[in-house]
């Protein structure tokens, strides 16, 4: 029984790995085995997290090891991955690629502030790491399944800007409803649910664009859940 109990945390360092094995496919160039591993990051995170719930396995260790894991796979994975993807737009943009490593710092930053902060328990302050990977994670998809011009997305400097936008939000002080469901949020759950319903049907019919566009509708969601509570 003792055991099961370091389930969480196995399922922890299985999240680490996919994120190593993410940046050893970025600097091979396969951004689109790079996306599979944010995405197996990802289901990894979620599991680990209920494995915890499920066998009340909670302890410091694997809250620290949980963070240390997301930044790896939430943060330097996906800021390499835009960092790879402006560099594909020619030398000349070199200098451009470095200010991609702000993201990894925002991240570490988030997570940092999450550890630290007792409020963040039925929602959150700055937007999830694992949301702004997957929007990152969108954003590279599109790029992959574009025509070889891409239109705007092979522009370094509006993925420079796809770049930044979920960093700053990360650390901004934005209150987005958790996922979660738990008691103590119930009043979250019309707009959770639409969130659901709606992104699961953009990610069907839209593949990587529904990925990406979905944390618009989460922010919309979010900003109007806590007008609503607020009145």
């Amino acid at each position: 029984m003792k055991l099961i109990r370091h389930l969480p945390n196995s399922i922890t360092l299985l999240n680490l790995i996919s994120g190593c094995v993410g940046l050893h496919f970025v600097s091979q160039g396969a951004l689109h085995v790079a996306l599979i591993c944010i995405l197996v990051s990802g289901l990894l995170d979620f599991l680990d997290g209920l494995a915890a719930r499920v066998l009340n396995a909670y302890s410091n260790l694997g809250k620290d090891l949980d963070s240390l894991a997301d930044v790896v796979s939430f943060g330097v994975l996906p800021g390499m991955m835009m960092h790879h993807l402006i560099l594909l737009q020619g030398t000349q943009w070199t200098w451009l690629s470095w200010f991609a490593f702000l993201y990894p710092a925002m991240a570490a930053l988030r997570l940092a502030i999450f550890n630290n902060d007792p409020e963040q328990r039925t929602y959150f302050k700055g937007l999830p790491s694992p949301a702004a990977a997957l929007f990152i994670a969108g954003f590279v998809g599109i790029y992959q399944v574009l025509p070889p011009n891409r239109m705007m997305f092979a522009n370094p400097y509006v993925i420079t800007a796809m770049t930044w936008f979920p960093a700053l939000l990360m650390v901004s002080r934005i209150r987005f409803f958790s996922l979660k469901f738990t008691r103590k949020d119930w009043n979250a759950i019309p707009e959770r649910t639409s969130w659901l319903i709606i992104t699961s049907g953009q990610v069907i019919l839209q593949g990587w664009f529904g990925v990406w566009f979905s944390l618009f509708t989460y922010l919309a969601f979010s900003l109007l859940h806590y007008k609503r509570i607020s009145r």
